[in-house]
């Protein structure tokens, strides 16, 4: 894993059956160490157990090997694009970051009541400043977080708000597969 360039897109193929090893057991073992790459199974049987077990651990995919070799060639770009997203995403993430944590703590502040709503002669009021220091200190974050208007700023700050509570965003692909197991159960129990 150590080997892995995080910074472009990457996709795990596993075996179900590898030699010695258990495919979904080397799976669940990558996860435990934080592994977030998206995982395809490839596989020699119909084994609809294993294949609602991984989707429910979170592979990407899970694929007979006799499989034309279109449906793996496409399997194989719909994770790349996926984990394109996701590095996108991540890499939005930390400019965000990076640009708000910039702000002196005057700008701080200032954004804060900005964001609340409040004009430029409360805050200055408030903080127990000129309305000229709110007007700079305003431009001047509004330059650092690269934004030109209120809405901006807000959508910024929320963006940044909401890092807290997942710093990295849900792959999309757990989203499906859970939806995938549910229908596939629902299929089982229906036929």
């Amino acid at each position: 894993m150590n080997a892995i360039n995080s910074e472009v897109p990457n996709c795990l193929i596993l075996e179900k059956h590898i030699p010695d090893l258990d495919g979904l057991r080397l799976f669940r073992m990558l996860l435990r160490r934080g592994f977030e790459m998206p995982t395809i199974f490839l596989t020699e049987s119909d084994d609809l157990d294993s294949a609602v077990e991984a989707m429910r651990l979170g592979a990407f995919d899970f694929i007979r090997k006799s499989s034309c070799s279109k449906t793996i060639t496409i399997s194989l770009q719909n994770a790349l694009d996926f984990d394109s997203d996701r590095l996108e995403k991540i890499s939005e993430q930390l400019g965000i970051k990076q640009q708000v944590e910039s702000l002196s703590q005057a700008e701080t502040k200032v954004m804060d009541r900005v964001v609340q709503g409040d004009l430029n002669k409360r805050i200055a009021f408030d903080l127990d400043i000129s309305e000229r220091a709110v007007e700079y200190r305003r431009s001047s974050l509004m330059k650092k977080l690269g934004v030109a208007t209120v809405a901006e700023l807000v959508r910024k700050v929320v963006a940044y708000e909401n890092l807290d509570k997942s710093s990295v965003p849900m792959p999309h692909y757990l989203t499906r597969s859970r939806k995938t197991v549910l229908t596939n159960r629902e299929s089982i129990s229906q036929g």
